[in-house]
């Protein structure tokens, strides 16, 4: 369970902060006709349908009526194993439960208890072996989440901290067991609106503007560490919502990748 779970916040961490249609659908995003077009109409609220890492699919989103998110899914570079995450909420819009499974399997269930104030106090993520408990705390403009397996063997403590206004999400720490696993560090905001639209997990994971400097520093395999210093260069669409970003190493200046987004309007 203590492997389980630290693999776990190490996988979520990284697709959640370096970040549809389905293909036999009609989704062509430049047909006005289309459910994911994304015209260049000024104001309007548009639902982040694809993302797509140097021109192919890494992740992608299906809604419901409310704009909720209903399906993630994290797109296989080879093809084989897609993960898929399915969401429910309650009559507040708050999400309160996330199936996920990988290449057709399931792997675990997240559930949560709010509070007075549409934040999670408490949550489980059940696993075929095992539960793993969640108790979150809120001081000033930080989320303290603290995860722990009934068996006691693992013990997270996560650290969300955000601006004084509790708008743009500017550090992560994930810490398993005592020791670090990462920190990622968000900053240099611009003014447009937040590429990863109605982002479930919104109490620790989300921003209303994009960073455009993004650090990463964390532990690797074997004793070795990963550090990343990125640039995002932005394209905005008249509504204000990236539909390109160009990131670059800070050190050398060299493009490491482009990600595009591809929306449909909101109801």
């Amino acid at each position: 369970m203590k492997t389980i779970m630290k693999s776990n916040i190490w996988i979520f961490f990284i697709a959640v902060t370096m970040m549809s249609c389905s293909k036999g659908e009609d989704c062509d995003p430049n047909d006005e006709q289309s459910p994911c077009y994304s015209g260049i109409v000024q104001g309007n609220q548009l639902l982040l349908v694809e993302e797509k890492v140097n021109g192919v699919t890494d992740i992608s989103f299906l809604y419901n009526e409310e704009n909720q998110i209903t399906t993630y899914r994290i797109h296989p570079k080879d093809g084989v194993g897609e993960s898929t995450a399915v969401f429910t909420y309650n009559d507040k819009g708050n999400m309160i439960s996330a199936t996920h499974s990988h290449a057709g399997k399931h792997v675990y269930r997240e559930d949560y208890a709010y509070g007075t104030d549409d934040k999670p106090v408490s949550g489980t993520w059940t696993y075929p072996h095992g539960v793993v408990n969640l108790h979150f705390e809120y001081t000033n403009n930080m989320v303290l989440e603290k995860i722990s397996a009934l068996n006691g063997q693992g013990y997270a403590l996560n650290k969300y901290t955000f601006d004084s206004k509790g708008e743009n999400l500017l550090r992560t720490e994930l810490n398993t067991d005592g020791t670090l696993l990462s920190i990622m560090e968000f900053s240099d905001f611009d003014d447009k609106n937040y590429r990863m639209t109605g982002f479930p997990w919104k109490w620790k994971t989300y921003s209303i503007n994009n960073a455009k400097s993004q650090k990463l520093t964390g532990a690797g395999v074997a004793g070795t560490s990963i550090f990343l210093d990125h640039i995002w260069k932005y394209t905005y669409n008249d509504s204000g919502y990236p539909t390109k970003a160009e990131i670059y190493d800070r050190a050398t200046n060299k493009l490491v990748e482009t990600r595009e987004y591809i929306y449909k309007k909101a109801n």
